[in-house]
């Protein structure tokens, strides 16, 4: 949770379709098989703040997010790219 105490998850998808927010940094589908992704729920849990995929046109995966001082976001994962 960020200072906020909204919920920031990653993970991976396969999916093309998901519904990313205006302004991030990959708003579509990089590749095949997976890419990564980080979204951001209020902190009610019903809204998404901002969803962006995060990946390359190889395998991409996040596995574990994290948020500094600063209210910074990094990735954990791999890529095969």
């Amino acid at each position: 949770m960020d200072s906020s105490n909204r919920v920031i998850v990653a993970g991976g998808t396969a999916s093309e379709d998901l519904n990313t927010t205006p302004g991030v940094v990959y708003p579509t589908y990089q590749g095949v098989p997976t890419d990564g992704f980080v979204a951001i729920f209020s902190n009610d849990g019903n809204t998404i703040d901002a969803m962006t995929y995060y990946g390359t046109p190889a395998y991409d995966q996040a596995y574990f997010v994290r948020i500094d001082d600063e209210q910074s976001i990094y990735l954990y994962g791999q890529s095969a790219s």
